[in-house]
């Protein structure tokens, strides 16, 4: 994922200036505060707001990182060493004007109830970007009343669970297990018969909440709340929740099989109050989610390795509610950092549709989120499943990012330990999703933490789903489109294989071997021991390496193809034949020639001497050769089991031009079509040789003195060229086709 990165203010801890209470306004605090919360604090009211700090943290480091437990713990502390630096003194003299506040961890940011002689102290701080009203409108995505409800079964696998394919899953040993996944949202029944087994909190006996429960709800919202205030034992003020936790993970032993993932575990946060929420309830909860604490704690005690590994959001946020279409209400930062962490954030597209680009609302509009909509038990998209493109900040992008089961979906409720009912909305669809994550992390665990890899693999591995809507000029014949994404979630097609192999040293399978795996989109490591692997990856090109003890480790590029499953075999000790050779240049060895044999892609470069060799199984290969611009040299090679094939490559120069006393002589020179000139640099000063023009370009690089380049001419024309370190520099070379031997009519041939 990528930080948007903030232009940081340094604070400076000495000297506040504290105006009185009864000073007017100053002009930071009507720059720093918006209108409703300036209105509010200049009629002497007090107002819960969030203190937007300036200073954010750019946690986008942690992609490298190659499981979830390190870019948790990384994420995590960056974090607090920034929270650390920027909040303490502002919590310090908000704690001494005997104002209650909270500073967060998922972004650099307080929640307070001010008044206007604080709120204008703050707006004094250099730290202090902006004031923002905690206002508060219910916005959990009420379940659709539809004119045809599908007919509900009971004590069977719901219509869901079965189109997503979740039983063919199960049937390979798959259930989820191993993987926590996360509601947020209005609580969970928790002692209900499809979901207390699967609590991370209940051992069979007894029940802990700490780090496995939190309430986001720690004063009224003005909601009918039943279960009060501040709960340190889970309860769910609206059913919501119990009903999108239980099409996740539900499984009451009896054929209630309405979960996708029964064998995994939930823990869940309250960011609404019977349905109200604010911008500061729910980054409460983002908070929790990232580092799990106990029910009466904070988020210093959190705990990042036990943060859950994907977390469902059926639930949006209007701007009236504090939310904008902008990184400024700080929930997007949120997320930005939970997803950096390596936790998958799913959220529901929202219930707006049938019209295009209704997907509005945060947290559906941030690239960040996996967006999901909502189609019927025939396939159809739901009438009223939010349609794309989706905009944040200005920048439109195709939304949902694909479609799952949402019209009357049955699962659990609040209504007793035994009560179910069906309810339709995206809020139903998204589970769906967060529950083949599930499977698909349980079944590939190197996966887990790699959200931007999850991504592309569930979109990658969607039924395609064409529409006859178009919206926002995508026509809904495209894969994806603005209505149903990329498709419909497969969790079958996501687990399956895309590369495979074997690990072998001297014929036997490796016992110990740990493979990593890395593209611009993400990296995987795992450890095998049973001598062959198997992953699932999306389409793309990846530079692996298999490591052994007491062997070199072995580097070679790997291309996946789209619905193709690629074997990539890595034999270390004696089980290859070698290919050596020796690389020149004008009869002098060469250091850096690149050589490449395939099939496999097997590279190397000469050393000093212009020596190479290299490793192969036994078989046929093309071996190329390729240094500077000259034109490749090409040849085929038998290796033969513990056998060495010799295989040199001469590369030579016809034409030489001579950099010296700031000038290239001779220029210009006149060479037929595939001659070969060396350029060499006497000078005591660094050169190029460099055209940067089409059709022809070529760059030396930096030349010290006595260092060259070679170029070979393979296109007729004038080709005019200069040093890139001094513009005065230029020279000409002149490419002619080649000589044509010409009969008289009274000579012979």
């Amino acid at each position: 994922m990528r930080l948007i990165k903030p232009f940081i203010l340094l604070m400076v801890l000495a000297g506040f200036c504290l105006p009185s209470a009864s000073a007017n306004p100053p002009d930071r605090l009507a720059s720093k505060a918006d209108s409703a919360l300036l209105a509010k604090l200049n009629a002497g009211q007090q107002v819960p707001t969030l203190v937007l700090l300036q200073a954010q943290v750019d946690t986008n480091f942690a992609d490298r990182l190659a499981s979830k437990e390190a870019k948790g713990a990384a994420v995590v502390a960056a974090l607090r060493q920034q929270a650390q630096r920027d909040q303490t003194p502002l919590l310090a003299e908000l704690s001494n004007r005997g104002i209650q506040s909270e500073g967060f961890l998922s972004v650099n940011a307080l929640y307070a109830t001010l008044d206007l002689a604080s709120a204008q102290w703050l707006a004094e701080q250099a730290s202090v970007k902006q004031l923002i009203e905690d206002s508060i409108v219910v916005k959990v995505e009420k379940p659709v009343a539809e004119t045809n409800p599908a007919p509900q079964a009971v004590n069977t696998t719901t219509w869901g669970v079965n189109y997503v394919k979740a039983p063919e899953v199960w049937a390979k040993g798959i259930t989820g297990q191993g993987i926590v996944i996360a509601g947020e949202d209005t609580g969970v029944r928790w002692t209900h018969a499809a979901l207390k087994s699967k609590y991370r909190g209940w051992d069979g006996t007894n029940a802990s909440h700490d780090y496995n429960w939190y309430d986001g709800i720690r004063t009224s919202l003005g909601g009918t709340n039943p279960c009060g205030l501040a709960l340190n034992v889970p309860c769910d003020d609206n059913s919501h929740g119990t009903h999108t936790v239980g099409t996740v993970v539900g499984d009451n032993g009896t054929g209630e099989q309405i979960g996708v993932a029964p064998g995994a575990k939930w823990i869940a946060c309250r960011n609404m109050d019977a349905g109200n929420g604010t911008p500061a309830t729910y980054i409460r909860c983002i908070d929790w989610m990232l580092a799990p604490f106990p029910t009466a704690g904070t988020s210093a005690q959190g705990d990042p390795s036990k943060a859950p590994h994907v977390v469902n959001n059926s639930w949006g946020c209007l701007a009236s509610e504090g939310c904008t279409n902008t990184p400024s209400d700080g929930i997007q930062t949120s997320v930005q950092n939970v997803t950096n962490a390596g936790i998958m954030f799913v959220a529901s597209a929202g219930n707006d549709g049938s019209g295009c680009a209704t997907i509005t609302t945060p947290v559906a509009i941030y690239p960040e989120s996996f967006v999901v909509g909502s189609h019927t038990s025939t396939g159809a998209i739901s009438g009223f499943s939010s349609r794309g493109p989706a905009t944040n900040n200005g920048a439109s992008r195709i939304g949902p990012d694909i479609s799952a089961p949402g019209s009357s979906v049955r699962s659990a409720t609040n209504g007793g330990d035994d009560v179910y009912g069906s309810s339709s909305g995206t809020s139903m669809a998204s589970p769906h999703v967060v529950g083949v994550v599930a499977l698909l992390w349980s079944a590939r665990p190197e996966l887990q933490g790699q959200v931007d890899l999850t991504r592309a693999i569930l979109q990658e591995t969607a039924t395609a789903a064409p529409s006859t809507q178009t919206c926002g000029g995508v026509a809904g014949s495209s894969i994806p489109n603005n209505t149903f994404g990329h498709g419909y979630v497969n969790a079958l097609n996501a687990i399956a294989p895309t590369l495979q192999g074997s690990i072998t040293v001297d014929g036997t399978a490796a016992t110990s071997a740990t493979i990593r795996l890395e593209n611009s989109v993400g990296v995987v490591e795992f450890g095998k021991t049973t001598g062959v692997y198997s992953t699932s990856l999306p389409a793309g090109l990846y530079s692996a390496t298999v490591t052994v003890p007491n062997e070199t480790p072995i580097t070679r590029q790997v291309t996946i193809v789209k619905g193709q499953v690629a074997t990539e075999n890595f034999e270390f000790g004696d089980v290859t034949g070698t290919v050596s050779g020796h690389a020149t240049l004008n009869g002098t060895g060469r250091a850096g020639v690149s050589i490449t044999a395939n099939p496999g892609n097997f590279t190397t470069e000469t050393n000093a001497n212009g020596d190479y060799n290299l490793a192969l199984a036994p078989g046929t290969y093309t071996i190329s050769s390729e240094f500077m611009a000259l034109e490749t040299q090409v040849a085929t090679v038998t290796v033969v089991l513990n056998q060495t094939v010799i295989q040199d490559f001469d590369f030579a120069t016809t034409q030489t031009i001579n950099i010296q006393n700031f000038r290239f002589s001779p220029s210009p020179i006149t060479v037929t079509l595939g001659t070969s000139i060396l350029w060499r640099n006497l000078d005591a000063s660094t050169h190029t040789t460099t055209r940067g023009q089409m059709p022809f370009i070529w760059d030396s690089g930096d030349l010290s003195q006595n260092q060259d380049y070679a170029v070979t001419f393979d296109q007729v024309g004038t080709f005019s060229y200069v040093c890139s370190l001094h513009g005065s520099m230029q020279g000409t070379v002149v490419v002619t086709p080649p000589m044509q031997n010409t009969y008289l009519p009274w000579t012979t041939k």
